[in-house]
Order: structure tokens, then C-alpha cells, then sequence
């Protein structure tokens, strides 16, 4: 089954779903794991009961860490208290690229810090908001692309200057 992107899980509600995405947070309570996982179309919940799956599903999603690249497999539901308003099921959870030590966590963190690791920085909510994509993603070949204008777009520096002005 191929991946299905997170905004558009919704269709997916009531059968089974396959997400591909980066483990953005997790929480657990030792009998069941809440898994939040992004694909940069959205966030979905995922929840992992012990008594419902094998032992090494448990594992793979106890071994995720933030930022992990993961495939989850699992039962798509309408969940409005789930961010997004659906949640999954989680019948397989597979790690794809392990992220052993990303220094950013869910705590608070200096400006200075923050922007020495502005290249991992950039995948927090926070920054999505702050910096919407300027372009239109385009299937089209770069040879039939529009060229791209080399102006500052004045909305980022208006952006940057009022969140790290002095």
C-alpha cells in the first residue's frame, strides 16, 4: 500500500492507512505510546497499545526518537481531541532513519542556540508559520519552470527583523 500524505489521512477514515514522516514528539504511559508523526502536509497521532501489538512494534516505537524518519502502518479514526482530528491505530511501526541526536527538544531554548541549529530549527511549527513557502510546489520539469525572481521577498525580513530585533 502506498503512503497516503497526512492531510489527506481523512479519506483513508474507517480502513487502513501507511504514513511516512518524521516522529515530531512522542508521550507514553507504559501501556500505551502516543506518537505524533509529520510529513509537512500535517501531523497525526498515532497510538500504539502494548496488548494489541507484537513485541517488536512496541519496541520500534519505544526506539523512535524525535525527528526519526518512520513508517507507521495502522487503522485511520475520527478523533477530534487528535490534532488534525484523526488519529491512527498503530499496527507496525517501522524506523527508516534513526535521529540518535537531535540537540532540539520540546524545552525552551536561547535565540543564540537556536540559530546556530537554524537548519534543523526550521522544522519546528513555529518556523512553518513564520516562513510560508513562497512558491507553489511545481511537478513541472526546472526546464519549464518560471525563472525564480533574485529580490528579497520583503515579508521574511520583515519577519526576521521583528522576531530576533533587539
Amino acid at each position: 500500500m502506498d503512503a497516503t500524505p497526512i492531510s489527506k489521512i481523512g479519506r483513508r477514515a474507517g480502513g487502513p492507512a501507511v504514513v511516512e514522516g518524521w516522529l515530531y514528539n512522542k508521550r507514553s504511559s507504559g501501556k500505551i505510546q502516543f506518537l505524533i508523526v509529520r510529513d509537512g502536509t500535517g501531523y497525526v497521532q498515532v497510538v500504539v497499545p502494548k496488548a494489541e501489538v507484537p513485541a517488536g512494534v512496541w519496541d520500534a516505537a519505544e526506539r523512535a526518537t524525535q525527528e526519526a524518519s518512520v513508517r507507521v502502518t495502522g487503522t485511520v479514526r475520527e478523533e477530534k481531541r487528535a490534532p488534525g482530528g484523526y488519529e491512527m491505530s498503530g499496527t507496525a511501526v517501522e524506523i527508516l532513519g534513526p535521529s540518535p541526536d537531535y540537540p532540539i527538544t520540546p524545552k525552551e531554548h536561547g535565540v543564540d542556540f537556536l540559530m546556530n541549529l537554524r537548519h534543523l530549527w526550521m522544522r519546528s511549527s513555529q518556523q512553518h508559520a513564520v516562513l510560508p513557502s513562497p512558491l507553489p510546489l511545481s511537478r513541472e520539469p526546472p526546464s519549464r519552470r518560471p525563472p525564480l525572481s533574485t529580490e528579497p521577498l520583503p515579508y521574511l525580513v520583515t519577519c526576521a527583523r521583528s522576531r530576533f530585533a533587539p
